[in-house]
């Protein structure tokens, strides 16, 4: 397949992704972290079918946390049918797997992190935001290849070999949202799909006073602070990231093994949420026709109900959302329906002096190279109910109704009508669905196709229900 032509300069897209890297290796966060006394606890569960799926360390060794990562090749889906080969990071000796494993580790803990290639060429893993890192025990720093007369950058930190290994590592030190990607020729090399998400969670505990039932034992703070608390049962990652096939055609067939060979010929086609494209981003979290993408990104909360006289089944805890980003450009991403509040950047808490900077966004622009932590919570402002807010005008005839496979068949939360006979009808229990996705809309597609892409759902179910399957 031959390159096409560009429309957005591949020169100005790869200044983005350096200067992304090289604001996140200084330091340079934008807000300040707030800090206080600290108990241990543990790292969320793994094994469920949405949200944050966290791979568990090596050992149980407190206070520590080992991981393996092999750098190594393998294929994705995508919705369209089409498939592309990617280089990815493995959890040790486990299969292929884009993006990386999601590393969860605690505030504190001393974190090693050994890196094995698979690959034809050198790479290495960048920890952004992460101060102290060192490689094989010095200080891990840029690398060169010198000549006589020159010195040319070959990776942002220390890389390895064809066929060798590297181990870093590093203190855990502040909680926060945090990416991992190769620094070496990253212009190519996370654009095959060397990338992946750090999670540190705080150790100071969430104050459950105020709380019934079942939210006691969800209740973490995602920083040391009591603003930030939120529900593990409602904890999600969107990693955003794009592709373009030609790239990984020409690897695939032997002519790109660095950025320099396609220079500007660069087009992504193919724009992803946690490896995912619309609609595979709303399939479980390893669902079996997606064997090297395990996970979803589908959104599944409850309705706000603070009552009077609280029970045991309300749930005023919100959901977390963490946000990362690679690629080219800031990616604009709108959850509809409610507003999200922004509650850090870069792994620190939106914050000066104690003072509460965080704020809510109707859209929440990605930075390349960034992150961004953000607290989201489902009310039902217009109270809709059969009873208490009936829709003011009749419906229209069913026989005039086009109906999607989501609608319920009733315009009220946990109300359920009868629907076409034709109608695959998904909806459990008179849930909604509310989209979610990247602004530009050209980029929700999947190689110009609409719609697909960055894009996923927001599912919310009714209030106190046992028959939904979830929440």
């Amino acid at each position: 397949m031959t390159a096409r032509n560009h429309t957005r300069p591949a020169a100005h897209r790869r200044a983005r992704r350096w200067g992304a890297v090289a604001l996140a290796i200084a330091g340079l966060t934008s807000a300040t972290a707030l800090t206080t006394n600290h108990t241990v606890s543990a790292v969320p569960p793994t094994a469920k079918s949405e949200g944050l799926l966290c791979t568990p360390p090596t050992g149980a060794t407190p206070g520590q946390a080992n991981y393996v990562l092999t750098a190594k090749e393998g294929i994705i889906n995508l919705p369209d049918g089409n498939s592309m080969l990617m280089w990815g990071y493995a959890n040790g000796n486990g299969a292929f797997q884009y993006p990386g494993p999601v590393m969860c580790v605690n505030e504190g803990d001393v974190v090693t992190v050994t890196l094995r290639n698979q690959l034809a060429v050198r790479t290495s893993a960048l920890f952004l935001g992460i101060d102290g890192v060192t490689a094989n025990g010095a200080p891990a720093q840029a690398q060169f290849d010198q000549t006589a007369t020159t010195a040319t950058l070959r990776s942002l930190t220390d890389d390895v070999a064809p066929g060798g290994s590297i181990t870093y590592k590093f203190t855990a030190g502040h909680p926060g949202t945090y990416l991992y990607e190769s620094g070496t020729d990253p212009e190519l090399q996370i654009e095959m799909g060397l990338v992946g998400s750090l999670i540190v969670y705080p150790t100071t505990p969430a104050d459950t006073s105020d709380l019934l039932g079942e939210s006691v034992g969800h209740a973490r703070l995602a920083y040391d602070d009591p603003n930030s608390r939120y529900s593990t049962e409602h904890e999600y990652m969107v990693l955003l990231t794009e592709l373009d096939p030609d790239v990984h055609y020409a690897v695939e067939e032997g002519g790109v093994l660095q950025s320099a060979d396609y220079t500007e010929a660069y087009t992504p086609r193919y724009f992803l949420i946690n490896g995912r494209s619309f609609p595979d981003t709303i399939a479980p979290n390893g669902a079996g026709w997606l064997p090297a993408q395990p996970y979803g990104a589908l959104a599944h909360v409850e309705p706000l109900q603070i009552s009077a006289t609280p029970t045991e089944s309300d749930n005023p805890l919100p959901a977390l959302i963490r946000y990362l980003a690679v690629g080219g450009e800031p990616y604009p991403f709108h959850p509809h329906s409610n507003h999200e509040k922004v509650i850090a950047k870069d792994g620190r808490l939106l914050s000066d002096g104690g003072v509460d900077l965080s704020m809510e966004k109707f859209a929440i622009t990605v930075d390349p190279g960034s992150t961004i932590d953000a607290l989201f919570t489902w009310t039902n402002v217009e109270d809709y109910s059969a009873t208490a807010n009936p829709t003011p005008v009749p419906g229209p005839d069913q026989k005039n109704l086009t109906e999607g496979e989501y609608w319920s068949g009733s315009p009220y939360l946990g109300g359920q009508g009868v629907l076409n006979p034709e109608v695959q009808a998904k909806n459990v229990c008179g849930e909604y669905y509310h989209v979610a996705h990247n602004h530009n809309l050209a980029e929700a597609t999947n190689y110009g196709a609409a719609f697909g892409g960055q894009l996923t759902l927001i599912r919310v179910d009714p209030a106190n229900t046992t028959n939904c399957g979830n929440a």
